[in-house]
């Protein structure tokens, strides 16, 4: 398949969510393929994005996806970090410690579970909150690594 098909695919599943109704909607949130997937996370309604995460056929690399955007809201944000099967990624896990928009507790204690590389990233980035860039910091002085 060509990249032009798919984005033809694409925007024609596209046109089809936008006319449907609401209880559409929610029921392909649940059980969507991944085209359909993708575009619900688009949405603006968190409600749907919610949903989208309680789907079984969701994937890896659509969490981190999710988990390292700037437009995933603390209630997402706190929804994947409930989950233990994704915690248990440590791509996900340091996407979710990564993101600004966690909440500041949640992002301070998965830092623990962060190597020692991502951590100084995290030390120096001017992208986090303060205090979970003071957080990796003291870690890294807890182990002797500053």
């Amino acid at each position: 398949m060509t990249p032009p098909e798919r984005d033809t695919g694409e925007k024609s599943v596209a046109r089809k969510i936008a006319s449907m109704s609401a209880g559409e909607k929610t029921r392909l949130a649940l059980t969507g393929d991944k085209s359909a997937r993708t575009i619900l996370l688009r949405q603006k309604n968190e409600q749907l994005r919610l949903l989208v995460l309680q789907n079984p056929r969701i994937t890896e690399n659509e969490v981190q996806q999710l988990a390292s955007s700037t437009e995933a809201s603390k209630d997402i944000l706190e929804r994947i970090a409930l989950n233990r099967e994704w915690m248990r990624r440590y791509r996900i896990l340091y996407a979710v410690a990564l993101n600004p928009k966690t909440p500041l507790p949640k992002a301070v204690k998965l830092l623990d579970h962060l190597k020692e590389r991502d951590l100084r990233f995290i030390a120096k980035s001017k992208n986090v909150q303060t205090a979970v860039a003071a957080g990796a910091r003291r870690i890294l002085f807890q182990r002797g690594k500053i």
